[in-house]
């Protein structure tokens, strides 16, 4: 079975059964069931094999982190989210719960979603890593129901050919995800924060532009100075004349400090927010 829950076993199919070859690729890793492998066709990853870097990998959960293989060999891609497989640490997957784990390829946006049972106490997925293939970043999904797995399936109608469906978890629920601004009845809080500094001198912010998609809603924009929050300012995402397509605000502000965080933030149901760019007047607080 292999020390860490299995295998990696290549097979090369052929013309008869009797021809099929087979070739173990690792006698230590291995996945934990039968949700937590995805195959991903023409997926561009030069630390495998930088004369040939397009090719087909598979992805899998392990035990000791998320791999893949080409059928040659394997390589760790969760080394920035190493806690959860570490069993010193207090949010590593529990033991006894692989079957509940899973790992999916999302075509939509083309990242691997992941499902783990993090913690001393959790019974169902709690924690949902995500890796963006493209920029090989890890990213962090918040659900406000576990899915016990993802799939894609076919589109009955519309130009979306593939939807992405999601399984509750002992709730008989069926979910579409990638499907809205709403997360059951909960707003999905959707935020970023902009941290500046001027290498340890006092800083002053005199002035905030902010471009954002013209559409329904306010956007909200919590200043914070050396971690301590400041008064928030509400901004309308609504066009000023009706043809505009996009939103701008030039906001004076009055932020003193020696480091400044700009929380730009929408979390209101049933709306969305698409965020162009910020800008911001700085300059050094000749005061001090």
């Amino acid at each position: 079975k292999g020390k860490d829950g299995g295998c990696i076993t290549k097979y090369s199919w052929v013309t008869t059964i009797d021809d099929i070859q087979k070739t173990i690729i690792s006698t230590t890793l291995g996945t934990m069931n039968s949700k937590s492998v995805d195959v991903v066709d023409g997926i561009e990853f030069a630390e495998l094999n930088r004369d040939s870097p397009i090719m087909s990998l598979a992805f899998f959960l392990s035990r000791s982190g998320v791999y893949i293989t080409d059928g040659s060999s394997c390589y760790m891609i969760s080394q920035d989210i190493a806690n959860y497989f570490d069993p010193t640490n207090s949010v590593c997957i529990r033991v006894g719960y692989e079957k509940e784990m899973w790992l999916k390829y999302d075509s939509a946006y083309g990242v691997i979603e992941v499902g783990l049972v993090s913690g001393g106490s959790a019974t169902v997925p709690n924690i949902f890593p995500v890796y963006d293939i493209k920029d090989k970043t890890w990213d962090f999904d918040k659900r406000e129901q576990p899915l016990s797995y993802m799939t894609e399936v076919e589109a009955a109608s519309g130009n979306v050919p593939v939807v992405q469906l999601g399984g509750g978890t002992a709730d008989g629920t069926v979910y579409f995800l990638n499907s809205g601004t709403n997360d059951v009845s909960t707003a999905i809080d959707s935020f970023v924060t902009v941290e500046l500094d001027g290498k340890g001198e006092i800083i002053h912010m005199n002035e905030l532009l902010l471009r954002a998609k013209a559409q329904t809603g306010n956007i909200t924009v919590t200043p914070s100075l050396n971690s301590i929050a400041q008064t928030a300012l509400t901004l309308s995402q609504a066009a000023e004349i009706a043809t505009q397509t996009i939103r701008r605000h030039r906001q004076p502000v009055n932020l003193i400090g020696q480091h400044i965080s700009l929380k730009i933030q929408h979390n209101t149901l049933s709306e969305s927010c698409q965020l162009l760019d910020i800008g911001t007047a700085l300059e050094a607080y000749e005061e001090q």
